[in-house]
Protein backbone atom coordinates (compact mmCIF):
# COMPACT_ATOMS: atom_id res chain seq x y z
CA UNK A 1 0.00 0.00 0.00
CA UNK A 2 2.86 2.45 0.29
CA UNK A 3 1.93 3.54 -3.95
CA UNK A 4 -0.94 5.04 -2.01
CA UNK A 5 1.00 7.58 0.07
CA UNK A 6 -0.20 10.47 -1.18
CA UNK A 7 -3.55 12.08 -1.71
CA UNK A 8 -3.89 12.06 -5.03
CA UNK A 9 -2.99 8.30 -5.49
CA UNK A 10 -6.78 7.74 -4.58
CA UNK A 11 -8.23 8.36 -8.39
CA UNK A 12 -5.16 5.47 -9.33
CA UNK A 13 -7.05 3.54 -6.98
CA UNK A 14 -10.84 3.75 -7.16
CA UNK A 15 -10.78 5.98 -10.73
CA UNK A 16 -11.86 9.13 -11.62
CA UNK A 17 -14.74 11.40 -13.41
CA UNK A 18 -12.95 10.48 -16.79
CA UNK A 19 -14.47 6.97 -16.06
CA UNK A 20 -11.14 5.41 -15.27
CA UNK A 21 -12.14 2.69 -12.79
CA UNK A 22 -8.94 2.66 -11.10
CA UNK A 23 -7.15 -0.65 -9.84
CA UNK A 24 -10.07 -1.99 -7.38
CA UNK A 25 -13.04 -1.43 -9.84
CA UNK A 26 -11.04 -3.32 -12.81
CA UNK A 27 -10.83 -6.27 -10.44
CA UNK A 28 -14.16 -5.62 -8.73
CA UNK A 29 -16.00 -5.76 -12.97
CA UNK A 30 -14.96 -9.13 -13.41
CA UNK A 31 -17.01 -10.59 -10.21
CA UNK A 32 -14.62 -13.11 -9.81
CA UNK A 33 -12.42 -11.53 -6.65
CA UNK A 34 -13.73 -13.03 -3.41
CA UNK A 35 -10.91 -12.10 -1.20
CA UNK A 36 -8.85 -8.87 -1.94
CA UNK A 37 -5.57 -8.57 0.62
CA UNK A 38 -4.35 -5.01 1.51
CA UNK A 39 -0.87 -5.58 2.56
CA UNK A 40 0.30 -2.45 5.10
CA UNK A 41 -2.56 -0.57 4.91
CA UNK A 42 -0.71 1.53 7.57
CA UNK A 43 1.60 2.92 4.69
CA UNK A 44 -1.20 4.40 2.80
CA UNK A 45 -3.05 8.21 2.64
CA UNK A 46 -4.97 8.46 5.84
CA UNK A 47 -7.76 9.09 2.81
CA UNK A 48 -7.05 5.72 1.56
CA UNK A 49 -8.07 4.54 5.09
CA UNK A 50 -10.95 6.68 5.76
CA UNK A 51 -11.93 4.96 2.31
CA UNK A 52 -11.33 1.14 3.62
CA UNK A 53 -13.24 1.72 6.74
CA UNK A 54 -16.05 3.49 4.77
CA UNK A 55 -16.35 0.18 1.95
CA UNK A 56 -15.81 -2.32 5.40
CA UNK A 57 -18.99 -0.31 7.18
CA UNK A 58 -21.33 -0.06 4.17
CA UNK A 59 -19.74 -2.99 2.24
CA UNK A 60 -20.46 -1.15 -1.14
CA UNK A 61 -17.86 1.36 -2.98
CA UNK A 62 -18.65 4.02 -6.21
CA UNK A 63 -15.72 3.46 -8.33
CA UNK A 64 -15.04 5.68 -11.75
CA UNK A 65 -18.24 6.29 -14.07
CA UNK A 66 -20.52 5.87 -10.87
CA UNK A 67 -20.18 2.42 -10.88
CA UNK A 68 -21.41 0.99 -7.67
CA UNK A 69 -19.82 -2.23 -6.61
CA UNK A 70 -21.45 -4.40 -3.62
CA UNK A 71 -19.13 -5.89 -1.10
CA UNK A 72 -21.26 -8.14 0.89
CA UNK A 73 -19.93 -11.20 -0.87
CA UNK A 74 -16.22 -10.25 -0.84
CA UNK A 75 -13.91 -11.18 2.14
CA UNK A 76 -11.25 -8.55 2.75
Amino acid sequence: MSEYVHRDSIRKFIGDETGELGRLGDVLKTGQARVLLFDELEKANRDVLMLFLQMLDDARITCGKDSLFDLTDIYI
